[in-house]
């Protein structure tokens, strides 16, 4: 994901690994926030043509693997964690529990 200040993050990261920004996801209408208390998505799509979900989850939460993000350190050796933002140094981050 590419940052306001023009660094280009690896996937998986929620802040910017250069400034410390949070990033924000392009969301497609088909979000859960983009949809009404009633379940419709008005105006989503053609006459005619189906929302429905294309697979049945059974009942199951996704369980994704958080992938490996390499850290890209500042020129003084600091670094920006990509999961909460928090300015470190040294191989652990003091905002959570994120090692590089």
């Amino acid at each position: 994901m590419k940052c306001n200040c023009g660094f280009i993050n690896q996937e998986g990261s929620k802040y910017c690994q250069h400034c410390g920004t949070k990033l924000r996801k392009k969301e497609s209408m088909f979000s859960r926030d983009n949809i009404s208390s009633t379940g419709t998505i008005a105006g989503a799509g053609a006459k005619g043509v189906s929302v429905a979900p294309l697979a049945y989850k059974n009942g199951k939460e996704d369980r994704k693997v958080a992938p490996r993000i390499t850290i890209t350190p500042l020129e003084d050796g600091t670094w920006f964690c990509p999961l909460c933002g928090e300015k470190n140094t040294g191989n652990g981050c003091r905002g959570c529990d994120f090692t590089r």
